[in-house]
């Protein structure tokens, strides 16, 4: 409602509001906000800083099985999945991985590539892009060896929310036979897009290729379908309405809230946890389900 002591209108342009706000990091500023519920706006002032989105959350749970979450695919992403895989990798008893992209929007191509690059034999197709301009006709490969010893297990979590580079990290692991994927459908985002400038400063953004996984498949429109598949029970739906709930009507709980939500394991979760404890039998029943 306000920014200091300016008011917000309707006609303020979000590139104005945001001018307003920044400023030096380590400066404070007041904004008034009003929420759904709310007799009057209420104050809140912050502390201005620069803001670094981690990427990259891991753990080891039930003593031996590593978790990586990997919130968006940017250009951190890369150094903080290594840090993560070192830190796991200390625990001779480690019995397998869980990597969790459910609702992870995407995020930077290379960053999506080379990352599946750290779980692959040399040579193995990642991703393909095929399109209306040869130029679009591309092909991204494994160059190294992998980072993740290849007689780790792996598990893909997935839902509805994951999306673009998350879906090529998912597709490229499936699709080497690397992971079992667990959970949703995921988004199904698959296209590329190449901006091309006009005059008087605009521009026009035109799909000109589409994403291909390693068995030629297209998955924009799609999505990847699960190996197995695991939908969140009742009880995880209504604890996550539950919290959302509770951070619109009190904010200033959001990150503890998230920190709690971090540590729960959800329906999806135990299935993951239990696929890396059955791995090897559940990876000779699915194999012989694709050869059929």
């Amino acid at each position: 409602m306000k920014i200091e002591d300016k008011k917000v209108t309707p006609d303020m342009s979000l590139s104005e509001a945001v001018k307003l706000m920044r400023g030096k990091p380590g400066t404070k500023i007041t904004i008034w906000i009003m929420r759904k519920g709310w007799a009057e706006p209420k104050p809140f002032t912050i502390t201005r800083a620069v803001i670094k989105i981690k990427s990259v959350k891991f753990r080891v749970i039930d003593k031996d099985i590593g978790y990586i979450r990997f919130t968006m695919f940017q250009k951190n992403a890369v150094d903080e999945f290594k840090n993560a895989l070192q830190e796991l990798l200390k625990n001779k008893d480690l019995k397998g991985i869980i990597v969790d992209v459910r609702n992870n929007p995407g995020g930077l191509l290379d960053v999506a590539v080379t990352i599946s690059d750290y779980f692959l034999p040399e040579g193995k197709l990642i991703v393909s892009t095929k399109g209306r301009i040869p130029e679009s006709k591309k092909e991204y490969l494994s160059t190294h060896k992998p980072i993740v010893p290849l007689n780790l297990p792996v598990v893909m979590l997935v839902n509805g929310g994951t999306a673009s580079a998350a879906e090529i990290l998912t597709g490229a692991l499936r699709f080497n036979n690397r992971a079992i994927v667990v959970g949703e459908k995921t988004f199904g985002k698959g296209s590329v897009q190449t901006l091309y400038p006009l005059s008087m400063g605009y521009a026009v953004k035109i799909t000109t290729a589409k994403y291909y996984m390693p068995n030629d498949e297209c998955i924009d429109g799609k999505g990847i379908s699960p190996d197995i598949e695991v939908k969140l029970s009742k009880k995880d739906i209504e604890q996550l309405k539950k919290e959302f709930k509770e951070m619109e009507e009190h904010p200033e709980k959001t990150e503890e809230i998230r920190k709690e939500r971090e540590k729960r394991i959800d329906s999806q979760m135990k299935r993951a946890i239990e696929v890396i404890k059955e791995y090897r039998l559940i990876e000779r029943i699915l194999s012989g389900k694709k050869a059929a």
